[in-house]
């Protein structure tokens, strides 16, 4: 059922699956940007 669901919002995204994103791809920037931190913190040391 869910793959049928995701299909659906593939072909005719609404507001959700476009939040979803959004907060999909802030998550993932957040993770880049707290691992750069921590490279440039040891670097630092």
């Amino acid at each position: 059922m869910r793959i049928v669901r995701f299909v659906q919002h593939k072909e005719e995204p609404d507001m959700n699956s476009l939040i979803a994103e959004k907060q999909y791809q802030l998550a993932k920037w957040a993770d880049i940007i707290k691992s750069c931190k921590i490279c440039i913190e040891q670097m630092e040391i």
